[in-house]
């Protein structure tokens, strides 16, 4: 079955499979829209969750996928509901990850900088492993080899 949100499609067993994800600053990642409901990141992914090691424990606030982890927020609830809104997004370069064009998901720390500054955007190192980048508020987060580990994008 195939599900349709936002302009987006995908088949709802994709979701532990490789997906292609089109970073949008300020708009989300591929069908992952900031400020959707959790309602309808369900319809996309389904209710099954895929626990990986990396995503660390408290993940009352979350949904988590393969590769992906989903933030939420609730105004005067403490857990997840379905009327939640997505306020981050997490996700491993285990998927396509698509950045102005260019698949950064193999990319060096060296490689993000070079890619940040052709588009004229403000970065900082927060420390070895992270850079940020509050303009499109994206942070880019690297293993020991300083290869693309992870991305976050918040609203």
């Amino acid at each position: 079955m195939s599900y349709s949100f936002g302009g987006h499609s995908l088949e709802r067993s994709s979701v532990n499979k490789i997906m292609r994800f089109v970073i949008s600053p300020f708009h989300g990642v591929g069908p992952i829209i900031l400020g959707t409901s959790a309602a309808n990141i369900k319809k996309l992914f389904g209710t099954e969750l895929y626990y990986e090691d990396w995503m660390g424990g408290n993940l009352e606030n979350f949904l988590f996928y393969q590769g992906l982890l989903i933030g939420f927020y609730t105004e005067d609830v403490d857990n997840l509901t379905d009327i939640s809104i997505v306020s981050s997004v997490i996700i491993k370069p285990t998927h396509e990850l698509i950045l102005w064009n260019e698949n950064i998901s193999n990319f060096s720390k060296y490689q993000i900088t070079n890619l940040l500054k052709r588009q004229k955007m403000d970065f900082k190192e927060i420390n070895e492993n992270f850079i940020e980048c509050k303009q499109i508020k994206i942070r880019f987060g690297f293993n020991s080899d300083m290869f693309l580990e992870q991305l976050e994008i918040t609203q």
